[in-house]
């Protein structure tokens, strides 16, 4: 506790200090290097002095900036989808003529806004400018931000004004992104000046306008008004980092030479001068005498007291928002080991305090000295923290991952959006998981592909435990549970503790390593066979080229591939075909087959095997081949004529079946209902073609939140639906419905009520 509150030990009583210097000897056993082999960053740096800055100039400058919508073709798609839409309805548009007529001038209400949005433009254009006087309204009757979505979309730069005043209340807003104005970028500006949590929304708009908002900022940034002024540098700053000082010095042409060279000057001096940001102060426990040494590149020598505190600084200041260049410098002079580990203690400490929410770069610094052990020790936190009340600290967390940007670190991100029980930090966890396989181009699928780890396994010699004079092999089940074999080639569920005549070193590392490949295979396991399940029930496609390499190289999910029938589709020709131990390919009949190179993949699904199902059950008893799922002996079932022609499938009704399973079926492609009357479930639904769904009715429903209080259902109907609804006729089928979705429905339907 003493050395936690301590400062510099040359201020504390000569007792105080040998005692701290008693208890920290043994954690320094490297001498600190001499601050002159150092560099000025972590000796003195640019914050440990004040100087006196030079008197600005002021221009007057009018500023410059067409306004206008800025989005993509899919972002304005969307936009077009939002809101009420007037679809020539007479009745409708007489309604509104009255509203115009009779409403009391000056009053607002949620009607002026769906006119405004909707209505014949002679009608809603004379409306606009009410509505737009009403937007900065702060009472009851107040314009609400998803109002504003529609009119943008309609009214483009006639609505700024408008949107402006909305978001001044109501605070940032994505309608916000596409809008390019001078008073936009002036109040973006002034948000990511004065509003941290709303940083990460005006960085956002930032990166879409780029340079055309820093020409627009510039008559603020030099002119008299010092809370504009000091709103538009940070913003200034903000772009430098991102595309240049000299882009945008050069973003002032516009406004002519005295201008240009007045922005350049901003950027003049010391380029580790921190810009646009408060230097901050960490927190009394963050004490290095509380911290692993951090070595230099030579390992021989360390930093001492004071180099720290000022490396705590940079790693305070390189926020995942302000990428500040000093941590280069750092990078450059010292052991990236070192750095990790004195990283991963900072946040242990931070955490040890009760983590104070001032001192919450303790966790973002995590991103930039990261390596796996990193990961692993953030990932768990994270995936606690909603739980204790701390979802946004969760999300920052996430935020950490994303920047690491390892393999391991978006694998982290993957099982957090898989697997983790509080819906909004999974929410939050699908939006980075999206965002990162948009920004690699590849789908949500094809990134968890490249996300499964191998464990080594790819070595052979990685699979052999040795123990000394014993040595066993590690080899796998349908399920991928490891197991070993030994060298008289008998099959052991485990391997065994050494003894008294195995090499104790070697053979205790053997045995740690299998104990700890058995206990981090277990869920990678588990969600790689329910994944390759789903992609055959969802007729997921992979080219050859990515088949080859995720499913017959990959020394992981290859187990389970040769395991599996696949299904090659090339120039309208369906071949089926398995994986051979040496990786070649063979059909039913067991001859050699070469996958073409154009080819698309998939897994067989019995339905699309037929008669064939039999011979590939045969082939794969031949090799004693189990199957990691249910692919060959799954149910094939198809609707009857008359359930075709009547809409109703009576064969179901009647049964009665545990709550459980019903809600089980949402592991199988059903879709749960909305709560009806009372807060009860009426049933499922299944999507087997466009506007063609099957829909399951059960009675008396199942309660929200408490299955419990009706433990068993009766099933009421199953019927054929053009829409998700319950209650409805049924509708006999017109589109053609999917052969796989068909089986997998009526398989479903015929395990739920099975006795």
């Amino acid at each position: 506790a003493v050395a936690a509150e301590a400062g510099p030990l040359d201020r504390a009583d000569p007792e105080v200090r040998a005692a701290i210097e008693a208890l920290t000897a043994a954690q320094r056993p490297v001498p600190d290097a001499d601050p002159a082999d150092l560099p000025a960053l972590l000796t003195a740096p640019p914050w440990a002095s004040k100087r006196r800055k030079p008197k600005p100039l002021v221009l007057e400058l009018v500023p410059v900036g067409e306004p206008r919508l800025v989005r993509s073709e899919a972002e304005a798609s969307i936009w077009e989808g939002i809101g009420a839409r007037y679809d020539g309805d007479p009745a409708q548009l007489e309604r509104w003529k009255a509203y115009a007529r009779h409403r009391t001038p000056g009053t607002y209400d949620y009607e002026l806004s769906v006119i405004v949005a909707s209505a014949p433009a002679d009608l809603a254009d004379g409306l606009l400018p009410e509505w737009t006087a009403h937007a900065g309204d702060t009472g009851p009757g107040r314009v609400y931000p998803g109002e504003v979505y529609p009119i943008l979309h309609r009214y483009g730069a006639k609505a700024f004004e408008a949107a402006l005043k909305v978001a001044e209340y109501w605070g940032f807003e994505s309608y916000l992104l596409p809008m390019f104005s001078v008073e936009t970028a002036r109040f973006v500006a002034g948000r990511l000046a004065r509003r941290k949590a709303e940083r990460a929304a005006t960085v956002e708009w930032f990166e879409r306008h780029g340079l055309a908002a820093a020409t627009a900022l510039v008559p603020d940034a030099l002119g008299a008004d010092k809370k504009r002024r000091e709103a538009a540098e940070i913003a200034l700053f903000h772009l430098a980092s991102v595309h240049g000082d000299a882009a945008v010095a050069a973003a002032a042409e516009p406004y002519g030479p005295e201008a240009v060279t007045a922005i350049g000057a901003l950027f003049e001096g010391d380029p580790l001068e921190p810009r646009g940001v408060k230097i901050p102060k960490p927190g009394p426990w963050a004490a290095p005498v509380m911290f692993p040494q951090v070595l230099l590149k030579d390992g021989d020598r360390a930093l001492p007291e004071d180099s720290v505190r000022h490396l705590l600084t940079v790693l305070a200041l390189a926020t995942p928002d302000y990428p500040y260049p000093g941590l280069d410098v750092v990078a450059a002079t010292c052991d990236r080991a070192s750095l990790s580990r004195f990283s991963r203690a900072v946040f242990e400490q931070w955490l040890a305090v009760g983590a104070p929410p001032k001192d919450q770069w303790a966790l973002t610094q995590l991103a930039h000295f990261a390596e796996d052990e990193t990961v692993w020790m953030l990932a768990p936190q994270l995936r606690r923290w909603p739980g204790d009340g701390q979802h946004k600290r969760a999300v920052t967390g996430l935020g950490v991952l994303g920047a690491i940007g390892t393999e391991e670190a978006l694998r982290a991100i993957q099982t957090t959006a898989d697997k983790v029980t509080f819906k909004a930090l999974k929410e939050e966890a699908d939006v980075q998981i999206e965002r990162i396989a948009e920004e690699l181009g590849l789908s949500r699928d094809q990134l968890a592909d490249r996300l499964v780890p191998d464990f080594g396994l790819a070595d052979a010699d990685a699979r052999v435990l040795e123990y000394g004079p014993r040595k066993f092999t590690v080899a796998f089940d349908e399920q991928l549970r490891p197991f070993v074999i030994d060298d008289a080639g008998k099959a052991r569920k485990a391997l065994p503790k050494p003894g008294v005549k195995d090499d104790a070193l070697v053979a205790d590392d053997a045995y740690q390593r299998f104990q700890a490949l058995r206990k981090e295979l277990k869920t990678v396991a588990a969600e790689q066979v329910s994944r390759l399940e789903t992609a055959m029930v969802a007729g997921r496609t992979w080219t050859a080229g990515e088949f080859q390499r995720f499913h017959v190289e990959h020394a992981l999910t290859g187990l389970l591939a040769r395991r599996l029938v696949w299904l090659s589709v090339h120039d309208g020709v369906s071949t089926a075909f398995r994986i051979a131990e040496d990786g070649t390919f063979g059909d039913a009949a067991d001859d050699a087959f070469d996958l073409p190179a154009t080819a698309s993949v998939r897994l067989a699904h019995p339905a699309l095997l037929g008669e064939d199902v039999g011979t590939w059950a045969e082939t794969l008893a031949d090799y004693e081949i189990l199957q990691p799922f249910d692919q060959l002996a799954r149910p094939v079932m198809d609707f009857t004529a008359e359930e075709l022609a009547t809409g109703r499938l009576p064969r179901f009704e009647g049964a009665t079946v545990e709550t459980g399973r019903v809600l089980g079926l949402a592991k199988r492609g059903w879709r749960r209902a909305y709560p009806g009357d009372g807060g009860l479930v009426p049933g499922f639904t299944y999507a087997l073609a466009s506007r063609c769904f099957l829909v399951l009715t059960v009675e008396p429903g199942i309660p929200i939140g408490y299955a419990a209080e009706y433990p068993q259902q009766t099933v009421a109907s199953v019927q054929f639906c053009d829409l998700e609804s319950f209650g409805a006729d049924p509708v006999p089928p017109t589109a053609d419905i999917d052969t796989v979705a068909a089986a997998e429905a009526l398989g479903s339907l015929a395990r739920l009520v099975r006795a």
